[in-house]
């Protein structure tokens, strides 16, 4: 009953953090969205029993992919920041 309550609640959690990844337009959030995703996955191998797959889930994918996209983000052009605040002559004039 536990272990299925944990399987479904793990799964609901990678579906929706893969979901509003997907349409998520802020690169970073859209990156914190893609770890919470792979975090439940290792949390559903720790629910088949599969420890190594899960340890192997977090260490790869959580730690160093992760960190590649985030100094992958750092280093591009801020030009995703860069966007004028919506005035009201961008209202008027669009």
């Amino acid at each position: 009953m536990i272990l299925n309550a944990a399987v479904y609640f793990c799964a609901g959690v990678a579906v929706l953090a893969t979901l509003l990844m997907i349409f998520q337009k802020n690169p970073v959030k859209a990156a914190l969205l893609m770890l919470a995703a792979l975090l439940a996955t290792a949390g559903l191998y720790l629910a088949f029993s599969a420890q190594l797959l899960a340890a192997l889930q977090v260490i790869v994918y959580g730690g160093a992919i992760m960190t590649l996209f985030i100094i992958a983000l750092t280093v591009t052009p801020q030009a995703w920041r860069d966007r004028p605040a919506p005035g009201r002559a961008y209202g008027v004039l669009g």
